[in-house]
C-alpha cells in the first residue's frame, strides 16, 4: 500500500465518549480522480452500483490510519477495520 501523503493527525470522539486518533492523508493524484469522479455518481439513488460505492468508500478510507493503543498504526483496509 501506498505511503501516505502529507499525513495529518485528528482526533474523533466515538459514540462511547471515548477520543481516538486517526492519521488522514491526501489522495495521490490517479486515486483522487478515481474516487473524485465515481464516487458522487454511485452515490445517487437508482443511478449507481451500491456494491461499486462500497469499493470506492473502502478505497477511499485505504488511506486513513488507526493508531493502536501500542502506539503502532493500522491501515482501514478491510470492513472489518473501518466497523
Amino acid at each position: 500500500m501506498a505511503e501516505l501523503r502529507e499525513p495529518k493527525d485528528v482526533d474523533i470522539e466515538c459514540q462511547d465518549g471515548s477520543t481516538r486518533t486517526y492519521t488522514i492523508s491526501k489522495l495521490p493524484a490517479r486515486a483522487g480522480m478515481k474516487l473524485v469522479t465515481q464516487y458522487p455518481l454511485m452515490a445517487t439513488p437508482k443511478v449507481g452500483d451500491y456494491g461499486k460505492l462500497e469499493g470506492l468508500m473502502l478505497e477511499l478510507l485505504g488511506y486513513v490510519e488507526a493508531r493502536l493503543p501500542g502506539g503502532g498504526r493500522q491501515r482501514l483496509a478491510t470492513w472489518e477495520l473501518v466497523d
